[in-house]
């Protein structure tokens, strides 16, 4: 708890007055007396009287330094005390801040882990739909590629049937113009017996 600057003073004025009383009213023992028994007997009570001090209590009462030292004596010492609650609550309020702010750390590094792990769930997914996507076209282009060699070699094999079938209708067509060839001579060498007979009959 917090001590107040006027708390502190009253209890610094009070300490001065009783350390003053005390300082005035202590008791002392009277000096032994003599062999001729002159003066009181040894032991009797010898109070100091204010008259004694030369009115050294009444400066010590009423003197302001006095007072302010008594004062100031309070005030560092409440001082202390104020300073010491204050320290120590500061201590507190640190320690409560830095233990809710390492609570939050806590909580904000446990959102992001799961964040990250929501995170490479959601990646590991996706490269896995990425994988079958790639397994699904390299599966397509493979049937395709070899749907296409299917094709290309039924398409080369009919070609080249096609081109022996020409083959033999081109060998069967010289073959006949060959004939037609051979026909015509043939008729070429009729006509030219034929023409030099009619000669050598007219000639």
């Amino acid at each position: 708890m917090s001590v107040s600057t006027n708390s502190v003073r009253r209890l610094g004025q009070r300490l001065g007055r009783r350390w003053t009383t005390a300082a005035v009213e202590t008791p002392t023992q009277a000096p032994a007396q003599t062999a001729t028994g002159v003066g009181k007997a040894a032991g009797a009570d010898a109070r100091i009287r204010p008259d004694h001090l030369g009115g050294l209590d009444k400066v010590l009462k009423d003197s302001p330094a006095f007072r302010l030292i008594f004062t100031a004596g309070g005030l560092v010492i409440g001082g202390g005390f104020t300073l010491y609650h204050q320290i120590y609550k500061v201590k507190d309020d640190l320690g409560g801040q830095l233990n809710n702010v390492r609570v939050e750390l806590s909580g904000n590094i446990e959102k992001v882990s799961d964040t990250v792990e929501k995170v490479r769930v959601e990646l590991s997914g996706n490269i896995e739909k990425v994988s079958d996507t790639v397994e699904k076209v390299r599966v397509e282009l493979s049937g395709n590629i070899e749907n296409a060699r299917v094709e290309l070699r039924d398409g080369l094999r009919q070609m080249r049937e096609e081109a022996t079938a020409d083959r033999q209708v081109f060998s069967n067509q010289m073959i006949a113009v060959q004939g037609s060839i051979q026909a015509i001579q043939k008729s070429q060498s009729e006509i030219n017996e034929k023409l030099a007979k009619l000669l050598d009959k007219n000639g």
